[in-house]
C-alpha cells in the first residue's frame, strides 16, 4: 500500500516568513495507494508517537536531518499504524 523513496532535497532554515538559507538534506517521501498525503500525515500527527512531516507532490515528506539516532524505527512504526486500521479512539472522535 505505500510507495517509499529517498531522495535528495533542500530544507529551508531561517525564521519569519521567508526562509533564507537552503541546507541539503535527504528525505524518505512516502504516498498511499489511496489514501491522501494529507489524510496519512493527519493520521501520522495523530498517533503515538506523534510525527509531524511537510506534504510536497502528493506525498509525505520526511526530512531525516531532523530524526536522531534510533528514530527511523520508531517512525517506520508510526507509519505502519497510520495505514492500519483507525483506533477505536479516532473512531469515537468522528462518531
Amino acid at each position: 500500500e505505500l510507495t517509499v523513496d529517498v531522495a535528495e532535497d533542500v530544507a529551508y532554515v531561517g525564521s519569519g516568513s521567508i526562509p533564507d538559507e537552503g541546507v541539503p538534506t535527504r528525505v524518505v517521501r512516502v504516498r498511499h495507494r489511496t489514501m491522501s498525503a494529507g489524510e496519512l500525515a493527519r493520521r501520522l500527527r495523530r498517533g503515538v508517537p506523534a510525527v509531524f512531516a511537510r506534504l510536497a507532490e502528493r506525498a509525505v515528506v520526511l526530512d531525516l536531518r531532523t530524526l536522531r539516532e534510533g528514530e527511523i524505527a520508531r517512525v517506520a512504526d508510526a507509519l505502519r499504524a497510520a495505514v492500519g486500521p483507525p483506533r477505536a479512539e479516532e473512531v469515537a472522535l468522528r462518531i
